[in-house]
């Protein structure tokens, strides 16, 4: 468990809840509820999934680690992978009212020694960041490709054009 301290320059309102004061969160491995899962991933602006699908996902990640203030699930990391040589980084999240005060950089911490001590020598952990988040990356220690190991990388994303699914 890691424990991170942090503050905010906010104020709390009459319906608004700011933080205003130095915080504690608590990093650690952790599978969240498929709820928390969802309402973490909208409010990082990825959108809903059928709670169904959050439950498979979360019961297949290699390692999963959570931030928690007070309780409140406030940050996660997500890899995903064979649990020996292969990992991805599949999510990253932090609440809006969390960022900027590296939450997202200790997650990442987190997962990758989680990782490690899971992966065989020479086992890779890859992630395919978000335009313009590749520096965040690279400052846990992730290489840019293309380089003279590796090529590019490619990506095919599937729009669902089953009938009746929007």
């Amino acid at each position: 468990m890691v424990e991170v301290i942090f503050g905010f320059d906010l104020s709390v309102g009459e319906n608004d809840i700011h933080w205003n004061m130095l915080m504690h969160a608590l990093i650690k491995p952790e599978i969240p509820t498929a709820e928390e899962f969802l309402k973490i991933r909208m409010d990082a602006g990825w959108g809903s999934m059928p709670i169904t699908s959050a439950e498979i996902a979360l019961r297949n990640s290699a390692v999963c680690v959570c931030a928690r203030i007070e309780n409140r699930l406030v940050g996660l990391a997500r890899a995903i992978g064979d649990h020996v040589v292969c990992f991805y980084v599949s999510d990253v999240f932090v609440s809006p009212q969390c960022r900027g005060q590296l939450l997202g950089q200790s997650l990442v911490g987190v997962l990758v020694e989680e990782l490690h001590n899971l992966a065989e020598p020479d086992a890779m952990i890859a992630v395919i960041p978000l335009a313009g988040l590749e520096r965040f990356y690279e400052r846990s220690g992730f290489v840019a490709a293309p380089n003279e190991t590796f090529g590019s990388g490619l990506v095919r994303v599937f729009k669902d054009t089953r009938e009746g699914v929007t």
